[in-house]
């Protein structure tokens, strides 16, 4: 359907685009995940705890979540729920890690959403 002096006649910019766009656009649409919330609930003089946030500060650099960090001291509705296991990773509310935390299997998670 080319026509003599037209160059964009045929070509992508004149093509009309299905509804619900075309296969490519799909495609980049499915692999577009939402912002990820990652809180780390820690404490005081926990060895653990600041190895886990090494982890996920080292993460979050390479990846760019929403990060929260929450010391769980004096607050006892957070003691009685965390203190045991700490420190603890969630993952958009859910509970990801206790206790340890490996960064390629954080990268993992966050990737599921």
């Amino acid at each position: 359907m080319r026509k003599t002096g037209d160059p964009l006649a045929g070509s992508l910019r004149s093509r009309k685009i299905p509804e619900g766009g075309c296969s490519a656009a799909a495609a980049v649409r499915t692999q577009i995940k939402p912002p990820r919330h990652v809180t780390l609930y820690h404490a005081a003089d926990c060895g653990l705890c600041e190895r886990a946030i090494e982890v996920v500060e080292e993460v979050h650099a390479e990846l760019g979540f929403e990060l929260e960090l929450v010391d769980i001291a004096g607050r006892s509705e957070l003691e009685a729920r965390y203190r045991e296991l700490l420190p603890v990773i969630e993952i958009d509310g859910e509970r990801a890690f206790t206790f340890f935390v490996d960064a390629d299997a954080l990268r993992a998670r966050l990737s599921l959403g």
